[in-house]
């Protein structure tokens, strides 16, 4: 019969390296992916805000000269179409039967016409007449400068 010995060899313990390697690498590619998702998301945020307060400002600023009697400025922030449509003698006759605006609300609010254009909606108050609710389709032109193209 043989003596049994005092110790017996050790066991080999299991490597766990490759479940640690595995799970930081995953934990990378979810911080990575995730991160390239909201930087993504954050930069189409931030140009779709950008183009929203450009299209406000286009309007503000076109019932603004509409308020001054500024005609021609306002006529020159017209889009292409709509000023090939009528001349600055037309615009500005048509303007002035409408009536002087006094004042204006613009809506922050931008919606879509049945084409998916842009159409900022104001409260504009126009000398002699009531205060009404009246649409403004904006338009980009080359540079991303918006237009309002009624």
């Amino acid at each position: 019969m043989g003596a049994k010995p005092a110790f017996a060899p050790p066991v080999p313990r299991r490597s766990h390296t490759v479940l640690i390697v595995s799970l930081v690498v995953g934990a990378v590619l979810l911080v990575c992916g995730g991160g390239g998702v909201t930087v993504v998301g954050g930069l189409f945020y931030v140009t779709y805000d950008n183009a929203q307060n450009s299209a406000v400002d286009a309007v503000e600023t076109y019932l603004g000269d509409l308020r001054d009697g500024r005609y021609q400025q306002a006529y020159g922030r017209l889009c292409l179409e709509a000023r090939s449509d009528r001349s600055l003698d037309e615009f500005t006759q048509a303007e002035q039967t409408a009536g002087q605006v006094v004042s204006y609300t613009i809506e922050d609010r931008v919606g879509n016409d049945q084409d998916g254009n842009w159409v900022l909606t104001a409260q504009v108050s126009r000398q002699g007449n009531p205060p009404r609710s009246e649409l403004f389709p904006v338009t980009f032109a080359t540079g991303n400068t918006a237009q309002v193209c009624p």
